[in-house]
């Protein structure tokens, strides 16, 4: 009886040494597992590690504007929809023309504005009549803070036909232009292709594809962008298909 005993009581602690062995040994094994598992997933709280450094996106080019593209077109067709037109002009489109009365001194706006520096604006325009003499009309590049406008057109004209008066062509503010052109000029009631062109920060006016003027500011490197518009005053005019295209 003694010897079962003490032989049963040695395998009890024989085999509670080898689970406690075992135990001890899972014990170990996940702590290395945790350790290894910290060490591989988390790089950059290692002492010494530096952060990776991110790399900023290529910036695309913006492909530029071959010369001779259609920036903006209209023939009337839609109406003024694109245009601001103030209470003292009284316009009208209709079968592919605008027919424009001032009776004061008022300009319409175009919403378009180009998104190119270098650009001409064209359209045909006939003189209908000058009721009130002293008739004037023009295409503009309105002044902004950081550029200066531009004009050309016809100014002072007369009553009566052949409607003589005189070409102008500046930069606005007059005083900053380079060059402040005028010439004599009696369009009658015949229609005239009236061209603004604005390259390399010069403005140059031409008319039926003869240059009437040319000037720089002496104050802004580039000129306007815009608002464009059509001014008149004291008279009315017939005006076609208007074009801004790419220089």
């Amino acid at each position: 009886m003694r010897m079962n005993f003490c032989q049963g009581r040695s395998g009890y602690w024989s085999r509670t040494r080898t689970w406690r062995d075992l135990s001890n040994l899972l014990v170990l094994l996940c702590a290395l597992l945790v350790l290894a598992s910290c060490s591989s997933g988390n790089p950059a709280r290692q002492t010494g590690a530096a952060s990776p450094t991110p790399v900023p996106p290529t910036a695309t080019a913006t492909p530029a504007v071959p010369s001779g593209t259609v920036l903006y077109h209209t023939d009337w067709s839609q109406g003024l929809a694109d245009w601001s037109v103030p209470g003292a002009m009284n316009a009208h489109a209709s079968k592919g023309q605008l027919r424009l009365s001032c009776d004061k001194l008022a300009t319409m706006f175009l919403a378009y504005r180009p998104t190119v520096a270098n650009f001409a604006l064209e359209v045909p325009m006939q003189i209908v009549n000058s009721p009130a003499g002293a008739g004037t009309f023009s295409l503009i590049g309105q002044q902004s803070s950081d550029k200066d406008g531009y004009l050309g057109g016809a100014a002072s004209l007369e009553k009566k036909f052949p409607f003589h008066g005189q070409f102008d062509a500046f930069v606005q503010p007059t005083g900053d232009s380079s060059l402040f052109y005028t010439a004599d000029f009696s369009p009658g009631t015949n229609w005239y292709t009236y061209r603004i062109e604005i390259q390399q920060g010069v403005f140059s006016f031409y008319v039926n594809g003869i240059r009437h003027g040319q000037a720089t500011s002496t104050r802004t490197n580039d000129l306007s962008t815009g608002p464009l518009g059509i001014s008149c005053g004291y008279l009315t005019l017939n005006i076609g298909a208007l074009t801004i295209t790419a220089l």
